[in-house]
């Protein structure tokens, strides 16, 4: 539980990156343009590109990459809260026997 919440949590911090990022271009040029899953891709692993880019279908491809990257997160995020038997942590108490 606690891997698929360390993985929720740094798939939720790279869609934010590549948030800001889409909103620093946003504000340098005056016109919202998101970055695609395949911009992105291409942008930071050219080798792996060529290789990889026929495996997945085009529609995929054109996602906006920061809800395609966060949404997973969050959901791994919330899986990986969730315990067996239902119900949250108990919480200790702090107080003392009388």
């Amino acid at each position: 539980m606690i891997l698929l919440r360390l993985v929720g949590w740094l798939l939720l911090l790279a869609g934010l990156m590549v948030l800001g990022r889409d909103l620093i271009g946003w504000w340098d040029l005056g016109v919202y343009a998101p970055v695609s899953l395949d911009a992105l891709w291409r942008d930071l692993a050219r080798t792996s590109y060529g290789k990889i880019h026929g495996a997945f279908p085009p529609a995929l491809l054109l996602l906006w990459a920061a809800p395609a990257i966060a949404v997973p997160g969050l959901v791994l995020i919330w899986l990986g809260g969730l315990r067996r038997g239902g119900g949250r942590r108990k919480r200790r108490s702090t107080r003392r026997p009388s």
